[in-house]
């Protein structure tokens, strides 16, 4: 059926799954989780000495979205070279969102990818931005957290406050830890 269409319309279609394609990212949500610490991973993802890690497991990060409403999938990257490889199992909506190029493979990443629906009044609405910057997902973190990892760098004050913040949540009994990453190796 598509074949016999005339070339305007054939545009048409491909430039609305093109338009589509964008929406879907603009209304996709990913938040990333590394297998462990590591000095890249301060280096690339935080911007000042004042700051924090949450260290979870898998099974523990799973439970802790079982209040989403929205589905949550969890799962590992894989990190392909797209000029030779293919997205297997691109049957799922979410599926382009778990892969990578394999030139990142160092990150060996863990994502949790939510998908959220904007609600349109209109459909002229349909052309404006859906959300500002990110949404909002409450997670358990009694469940989430099992130790809190602050940046190598910081100040010794910070373990001290991130301890109040966590008994101000009743969240005190968990382990808060200063990275020893700078710390000189014991050989």
């Amino acid at each position: 059926m598509y074949n016999r269409l005339d070339s305007e319309r054939k545009d048409a279609i491909q430039q609305s799954a093109k338009d589509l394609d964008w929406k879907i990212r603009e209304w996709t949500f990913i938040n990333c989780w590394h297998m462990n610490e590591s000095d890249a991973m301060w280096k690339l993802y935080f911007k000042s000495d004042v700051e924090i890690a949450i260290q979870s497991t898998f099974n523990h990060l799973c439970n802790s979205f079982s209040n989403v409403e929205e589905g949550i999938c969890i799962g590992k990257v894989n990190y392909i070279d797209y000029e030779i490889d293919g997205m297997h199992n691109n049957r799922h909506i979410l599926s382009p969102f778990v892969y990578k190029r394999k030139e990142f493979a160092h990150e060996r990443e863990l994502r949790a990818v939510m998908m959220k629906f904007p609600h349109y009044e209109t459909v002229h609405d349909y052309n404006r931005k859906s959300f500002d910057c990110g949404v909002h997902v409450r997670v358990n973190l009694e469940e989430l957290i099992d130790t809190i990892y602050i940046a190598p760098t910081a100040p010794a004050w910070t373990v001290e406050l991130v301890k109040l913040m966590l008994i101000k949540y009743e969240l005190g009994h968990k382990k808060v830890l200063q990275s020893s990453l700078i710390e000189k190796p014991s050989f």
